[in-house]
This record gives C-alpha cells, sequence and structure tokens, in this order.
C-alpha cells in the first residue's frame, strides 16, 4: 500500500530540521540505505519493502525542494 500525500506529509513534520537537511541533500543511489533507518515513521504505513522505498522516494524530493543545501552568490 503506498502512502497518501497527507501521510508523506506527516512523516516530514514529525522529522528535525537536521534530519530533513541530512535526507535532503543525500545522494538518489544511497536512498536504499536508510530504509531501516526510516522504520520507526513507516511502521505501521506500509506493507512491503517496494512501498517503503517509493515513500522514502518521495520523501526525499520533497525536501529536496526545502531543505537542500545551496550555494549562495
Amino acid at each position: 500500500m503506498n502512502l497518501s500525500d497527507a501521510d508523506i506529509d506527516e512523516i516530514v513534520f514529525l522529522m528535525t530540521a537536521r534530519e530533513k537537511v541530512i535526507f535532503a541533500n543525500m545522494d538518489e543511489k544511497d536512498l536504499p540505505y536508510v530504509q531501516d533507518a526510516f522504520g520507526h515513521w513507516l511502521e505501521g504505513k506500509v506493507t512491503d519493502d517496494k512501498a517503503a522505498s517509493d515513500a522514502i522516494y518521495r520523501i526525499w524530493k520533497k525536501l529536496g525542494y526545502t531543505h537542500r543545501i545551496r550555494r549562495v552568490k
């Protein structure tokens, strides 16, 4: 079962600012390695690894717009 946008927003809301920045600045290739770390947020909300991977990717994309460190000129 995939998570709704409201579920994704709730998970992002529960993350600390530090977690958001660290997660947003990860490379896409590193996302599969954080699935265990997201266990406490995804527990009871997803039923399989594919849904968990999809949720992690959607959270990463969302945070990439708001919490990615950028160079300022």
